[in-house]
């Protein structure tokens, strides 16, 4: 009501994080569909790729794969043209995530690419690609890939911790 247009975008942004955290697909979606609408006319920005690419993560969550690569697509573009490494990295493991569950096998080559890439620039999404490349190598059948770069990511993370919700390792080896 204001005339702000960014930072209402930005709120409905984090809104929509809020909801899907909660498991709230739905108003998840009209949150985050709300911020990019908001988003559209309005120059490229940081916030402007992390709506995007919260909308795509959430289509991904949804086994949703044409609106998750569409818009992480675009979240991917804006962080590259703004040299936001750590939020392109984000955005590709959506992309590459959501093309492998949808049966693309470009998919496996991007989580590999950007696994490579988070290794190489010790970024922060290291731990998150690890997690999707290991769900990816197990359903390969390669155990042993799988084990290694799940391995990898935990050590990555300081004290072992992330942002990320938690599993129990053990009974997922099991």
């Amino acid at each position: 009501q204001a005339g702000e247009q960014a930072g209402a975008a930005r709120a409905w942004t984090l809104l929509g994080q809020a909801a899907w955290f909660r498991a709230d697909r739905t108003t998840g979606l009209a949150c985050l569909d709300r911020a990019v609408e908001l988003f559209d006319d309005l120059p490229d920005t940081p916030e402007k790729a992390d709506a995007y690419a919260e909308l795509g993560r959430l289509h991904m969550l949804n086994l949703e794969d044409g609106p998750a690569v569409a818009a992480a697509g675009a979240a991917a573009e804006i962080a590259s043209q703004l040299r936001l490494v750590e939020a392109a990295a984000n955005a590709r493991i959506t992309i590459g995530t959501s093309q492998y569950l949808a049966g693309d096998r470009r998919g496996l080559a991007e989580l590999q690419a950007v696994m490579d890439l988070c290794r190489q620039q010790h970024l922060l999404a290291l731990p998150r690609v690890a997690r999707n490349l290991s769900y990816a190598l197990m359903e390969e059948g390669d155990w042993t890939a799988s084990v290694a770069v799940r391995e990898e990511g935990r050590a990555s993370a300081p004290s072992g911790h992330t942002l990320a919700t938690g599993f129990f390792g053990g009974a997922q080896d099991a």
